[in-house]
């Protein structure tokens, strides 16, 4: 939706505290947008693609289950586990080293 700009999730500094940001903006922009009623799996994908390339790519990374990467509560919950309770300074410098490191 024009004019409902999401700032993505960052691991720059605070990741948890990013993913709580963008958390409480998603809901926001599923509420503005109509699509807070839909489909578990409409909502997960929309989640994913606002998400932003850093948290993406932790995503892919951490090989949620299909089952998780279909349903937006249990992919909410996912990742603010991953963020929350296992992320630490040298966690995040190395996902943030690892999404940003050239391959090749």
């Amino acid at each position: 939706m024009a004019g409902f700009p999401l700032k993505t999730v960052s691991f720059e500094e605070d990741a948890a505290k990013s993913w709580a940001l963008f958390q409480h903006a998603f809901e926001k922009f599923l509420t503005a947008t109509k699509q807070k009623n839909k489909d578990k799996e409409i909502k997960a994908a929309l989640l994913y693609g606002h998400a932003g390339e850093d948290l993406q790519k932790a995503i892919l990374g951490w090989e949620l289950d299909e089952a998780t990467m279909k349903d937006y509560d249990l992919m909410k919950a996912a990742i603010t586990r991953k963020l929350t309770q296992e992320l630490n300074p040298s966690y995040a410098s190395l996902i943030f080293n690892l999404c940003y490191s050239s391959t090749g």
